[in-house]
């Protein structure tokens, strides 16, 4: 790969940031810190195992079992399994993307991971329902919810065209600016994506994906959900509002499997989540590619940086370096035989410009 190619393939990057209007939707909520690896920087700054045994390395396929939260979450959020959505960039340029969902088949052991959380919160006239989570020994994972408001739910409609809930505080006098998870006091990274089918205009259904700063280490805090707004229009006269939930505390994780290279490379596979980092790799921005190697000869792609096809809802950084990526299809980790992680190295010699290396490895 040539710098040119480097280029272009940083550029194809900012699809999911060039949702400029999700951007000066969350701006207000300056307070998340995350670091969202292989991403712009938006207005808003976005960055973004010991309490489960390991999961069956291997073994017959689990059976299945028709789950309403399983079919909900890891759906295709009713638009279809292939959703294509096209983006215009800053500089004109038009790109056409296209998102991958599961049906939402699950294995009948991860109902048993499946936490009624049932807590409910109401401010500036909206009706917070957070309804059944799930989530990993590396703190990732999903939520249902329901939000409403008998005046209406103002929403950034172009987002929500291709699945994704953001708020538009602006729109309206009764705005909701942004729904929020914290583990303690730090936020979680987060995408909502909404189901239209089942939504109104007055109540919208829909499941957030997370995933912690901190991982396991975050899995003993208490979590809440927060509601935040605003009221002014101009910048001397805004004032920040919130709401937060009582505390919820998880007492279900499901367990990683880990999968290693001899170079010190690895990756932790959970069904909900591939969290990895690479030893080669001068920065954990430098992950590009996922691919997950299955038993019956096929795989599953995690991840994919530089192609057009979306796999995950996002990937994000942690505070050790490592990248943690939500996919939009489960994962059965028993399963899988070999994780394939594409990587950029960055060559230096005196005397000369940088160049990129593009490289695999193999975990087993």
């Amino acid at each position: 790969m040539n710098n040119d190619q480097f280029n272009a393939a940083i550029e194809a990057l900012h699809a999911d940031n060039d949702l400029a209007d999700r951007a000066l939707a969350r701006a207000r909520s300056d307070q998340r810190r995350h670091r969202r690896r292989g991403a712009a920087k938006p207005i808003s700054a976005v960055v973004a195992m010991a309490v489960a045994a390991l999961l069956a390395t291997g073994g017959a396929a689990y059976a299945v079992v028709n789950s309403d939260f399983f079919a909900t979450a890891w759906g295709d959020h009713g638009g279809g399994q292939t959703q294509s959505y096209t983006l215009t960039h800053d500089d004109g340029t038009v790109h056409t993307y296209t998102m991958e969902y599961g049906d939402g088949t699950a294995s009948a052991e991860l109902e048993d991971y499946v936490e009624h959380v049932g807590i409910t919160l109401e401010a500036n006239g909206y009706t917070l329902t957070v309804e059944e989570m799930v989530m990993d020994a590396n703190a990732a994972g999903a939520v249902t919810m329901t939000l409403s408001n008998p005046d209406g739910v103002p929403y950034y409609e172009p987002a929500a065209e291709i699945g994704e809930l953001v708020l538009n505080g602006t729109d309206s006098d009764h705005g909701l600016d942004q729904v929020a998870m914290l583990f303690g006091d730090d936020f979680a990274d987060d995408y909502c994506a909404i189901d239209r089918d089942a939504s109104t205009d007055t109540e919208v259904h829909f499941t957030m994906y997370f995933a912690s700063w901190n991982g396991a280490s975050d899995l003993d805090r208490d979590i809440t959900w927060k509601l935040s707004w605003h009221e002014g229009d101009d910048i001397y006269s805004t004032q920040s509002l919130d709401a937060q939930t009582e505390a919820f505390h998880s007492t279900k994780q499901i367990g990683v499997r880990r999968f290693s290279s001899s170079n010190g490379s690895w990756a932790e596979v959970s069904p909900f989540s591939v969290r990895c980092e690479v030893a080669q790799a001068e920065t954990a921005d430098a992950v590009r590619g996922v691919t997950l190697k299955l038993q019956d000869g096929t795989e599953q792609i995690v991840d994919d940086q530089i192609g057009s096809t979306r796999y995950s809802y996002f990937g994000l950084i942690r505070n050790d370096g490592s990248t943690v990526m939500v996919p939009t299809k489960l994962i059965e980790p028993s399963e899988v035989t070999e994780v394939e992680i594409t990587a950029l190295h960055i060559i230096r010699e005196e005397g000369q410009a940088a160049q990129v290396e593009e490289f695999t490895v193999t975990l087993e």
